[in-house]
């Protein structure tokens, strides 16, 4: 009976170079696994090229019509007011514009005053039934050179009394009850050349927003705008993917390199691996010498299996002479039995 070849489980021996090359693999990897994250949140972590703060407000106080009720003619902000007192709202519109870097900058700004009238439907519902802008003052260009911040005071008088009589008119003339708003913007308009940070020019746009309610028995002041805004200005999309592109290419290098150098080796031991199963399996039967043979004066018999020549050496109690005929790519094993010797050669198929 033939006797199979069959390798102890021993696991795949390892020698010191295997041990470093793992090492150098998963550091490789770990490399590639930092730079394609790095790509990953580039864009969520990138630094802002220029920053800037708006600080926003509206100081004002109510002029009275002439009564004697009031002991002064007009009153403070932030409260309410009988409508039929009111003669004007005096305005004092501020902003500040502070940014981390000097740039070039063209700024204006309008003040807008939009009469809105709403009734109710059929279904109970508040719909725009009349609306009239008023355009109250446009500044023209200003011209901020090598700086970074600009102040804009803009004081102008609302003519609450006018507002709430043409509001009254309408109602009158249309016979229909309506709930009138006049909404007050402060509208800055500012062009920015960002080319000292690598961007090119842009616009901006921020508001003031004010509702004053009329046709009501009681009117007040709403606030519809944040006192102070920071707002961060990225790069370019083109730049972040330009960098994100590297990170991912850097990153994808290494993981390649990587699992090339694992094949590489794996590939390369392969043979010594299963050399090294049979060799130690068959350690009684196998001698390994380091000449070649003399093989000269016998007659050669080559055998197909391995297990046939461990066969022919077991049944004429001969010993396997290995030979590494060439090395790491050919492995020679004879058994010699009177004139003849009988051969297995194992070839690397890498």
């Amino acid at each position: 009976m033939k006797r199979k070849i069959r390798y102890r489980n021993r696991g795949k021996p390892k020698n010191k170079i295997d041990y470093i090359v793992i090492v150098i693999v998963i550091i490789m990897l770990a490399i590639g696994a930092i730079f394609i994250k790095l790509g990953w949140d580039f864009e969520e972590n990138a630094t802002p090229v220029y920053q800037y703060t708006a600080k926003r407000s509206n100081d004002y106080e109510v002029l009275l019509k002439e009564n004697t009720f009031y002991e002064t003619p007009t009153l403070p902000s932030k409260r309410y007011y009988a409508s039929k007192s009111v003669d004007l709202y005096k305005m004092n519109f501020q902003y500040d514009f502070h940014a981390d870097k000097k740039a070039d900058l063209v700024y204006h700004y309008n003040i807008i005053a939009d009469l809105v009238g709403r009734a109710k439907t059929s279904e109970n519902e508040n719909q725009e039934v009349w609306n009239r802008r008023f355009v109250l003052y446009e500044s023209g260009d200003n011209n901020v050179s090598n700086n970074e911040e600009f102040s804009i005071k803009e004081p102008i008088d609302i003519d609450y009394e006018y507002y709430n009589n043409l509001a009254r008119a309408y109602e009158k003339m249309y016979d229909i009850a309506i709930d009138s708003v006049l909404k007050v913007h402060f509208d800055i308009f500012y062009h920015i050349n960002l080319s000292n940070v690598g961007l090119d020019e842009k616009d901006f746009t921020d508001s003031i927003q004010l509702e004053i309610p009329i046709n009501n028995t009681v009117t007040q002041v709403r606030e519809n705008y944040e006192n102070v805004s920071n707002e961060n200005i990225m790069p370019n999309t083109q730049a972040v993917m330009e960098h994100k592109v590297v990170d991912y290419v850097i990153g994808a290098l290494f993981v390649i390199g990587a699992i090339m150098i694992m094949i590489m080796r794996i590939c390369k031991n392969k043979k010594v691996y299963n050399l090294n199963h049979i060799l130690n399996y068959y350690s009684d039967l196998i001698v390994t010498v380091t000449n070649e043979p003399n093989i000269s004066n016998l007659k050669i018999m080559y055998v197909t299996k391995l297990d046939d020549l461990i066969d022919v050496a077991e049944q004429n109690q001969r010993n396997i002479i290995h030979y590494e005929m060439v090395k790491n790519e050919e492995d020679d094993f004879y058994v010699l039995v009177d004139d003849y010797v009988y051969i297995y050669i194992m070839i690397n198929e890498e």
